[in-house]
């Protein structure tokens, strides 16, 4: 019964380095973000509960294994304790019920650890299938951390090519207004020019007719002139 605990011992260390092992490749890993360290988190707390499973169950299992040994020492002992009456037999009888007991006791030690072997097998293989899967976790993360990343560089690249598209159409958009002003005051400039121009003709205009009006004044006045002469002349002649 002395190779039990050691067992044990063996096993709870292989756990606990395991253990370590799995928590310092867990710090090693990168947290970009709230929910990787919440998914890390859950997959420590399932990792925690499945080892304690795995060591109760091992647990469970050596104390059943104990129980069974116990069950079957007791009853090969009762078998083989002789009867009072028959105490008395000679010494090569008791030698060869030591031996038997001895050879018993032997192949239940070699059982029993044989026994625990296999569990430390079964539970050596039960940990590297978590391990496996725990890399295939962490395989799996990390892909869709880098599909979410490339999303991202995606939607920026949509993002800055619609920032580009728009401020191009602004840009538009005030050359345009920028040109219907300048239209209109070109239009507002013709506008000006031509009325001024027509301004000027008719002043001109009416400066013409202001100078015929004064030549027509000018004739009128020669002819009452000449009119007067004649008839000033008339006068003289006819007096004459």
């Amino acid at each position: 019964m002395q190779p039990g605990p050691r067992a044990l011992s063996s096993s709870s260390s292989s756990n606990s380095s395991s253990s370590s092992s799995n928590s310092s490749n867990k710090q090693r890993l990168p947290v970009p973000r709230r929910q990787q360290q919440q998914q890390q988190q859950q997959q420590q707390q399932q990792q925690q509960q499945q080892q304690q499973k795995a060591a109760s169950s091992l647990f469970v299992s050596f104390a059943v294994f104990i129980f069974c040994e116990d069950i079957i020492r007791t009853s090969t002992s009762a078998a083989t304790t002789l009867p009072a009456s028959s105490s008395n037999n000679s010494s090569s009888s008791n030698s060869s019920s030591n031996s038997s007991s001895s050879n018993s006791s032997n192949g239940r030690h070699i059982h029993f650890v044989v026994f625990l072997s296999c569990l430390q097998r079964r539970h050596h293989h039960q940990l590297q299938h978590r391990q496996q899967q725990q890399q295939q976790q962490q395989q799996q993360q990390q892909q869709q951390q880098q599909q979410q990343q490339q999303q991202l560089q995606q939607q920026q690249q949509q993002q800055q090519a619609f920032e580009i598209r728009h401020q191009q159409q602004q840009q538009q958009e005030q050359q345009q207004q920028q040109q219907q002003q300048q239209r209109q005051q070109h239009q507002q400039i013709q506008e000006h020019q031509q009325r001024q121009w027509q301004q000027q003709i008719q002043q001109h205009q009416q400066q013409i007719q202001q100078h015929q009006q004064q030549i027509q004044q000018q004739t009128q006045q020669q002819q009452q002139t000449q009119q007067q002469q004649q008839r000033q002349q008339q006068q003289q002649q006819q007096q004459q």
